[in-house]
């Protein structure tokens, strides 16, 4: 009962295949293109236990490749791999709102405040809920991406990217945030629309 309503009211994420593609593929464009992302991607897993931030780095990696690799194959996802996958999607979700509120902090006054303060209050509270199996494996829907929603799901992706990043010239943070919110919220929608007058 308590998860249903974490869930309707979006404390508790969900994913799936096609979704957590698209958050590699921002990941890797952010990576390949953004120079702040990739030194502050790297503070965050190596500033303060090089150790620690090792193991972390390899889990999130992994999580990426399971990733990439089941949306194009058959396979049922396996236990381990949901779990790989479930760390990834997390972490890649925390990186973004701890990075993009402390930078929107600096700038934010008065009652703007209360924004960032938020972002950085979410990306706790998803660790806290992981950490104490609140979020779990079945966080993780077993369903096999299509086709047409990874073609469509890259356009629209690089899409987003190029203008959020571009034209727009938006911190990273901003420009993950908007690739992930159309990765899982509004990629099926899409796709109907498209469907219905092509």
């Amino acid at each position: 009962m308590e998860e249903n309503l974490l869930l309707k009211i979006g404390i508790l994420p969900k994913y799936t295949e096609i979704s957590l593609f698209l958050i590699s593929a921002t990941l890797i464009l952010l990576f390949i293109t953004n120079s702040l992302f990739r030194e502050e991607f790297f503070s965050f897993f190596f500033s303060r236990d090089i150790g620690k931030g090792l193991i972390a780095f390899c889990g999130f990696f992994v999580g990426m490749i399971f990733s990439i690799y089941h949306t194009f194959s058959k396979r049922p996802l396996k236990e381990s791999d949901k779990t790989f996958m479930l760390i990834f999607g997390i972490v890649a979700n925390v990186i973004a709102g701890i990075c993009g509120g402390f930078h929107a902090l600096k700038s934010a006054k008065g009652i703007w405040m209360i924004f960032p303060i938020f972002n950085i209050g979410s990306s706790v509270l998803l660790v806290f809920l992981w950490r104490y199996k609140v979020i779990k494996e079945d966080a993780i829907e077993d369903i096999q991406a299509k086709k047409i929603d990874v073609v469509l799901g890259v356009i629209f992706v690089l899409l987003i990217f190029f203008i959020s990043q571009y034209i727009f010239k938006n911190y990273w943070a901003i420009t993950f945030s908007l690739c992930t919110f159309y990765s899982t919220n509004l990629l099926e929608a899409s796709r109907k629309i498209i469907e219905k007058y092509i």
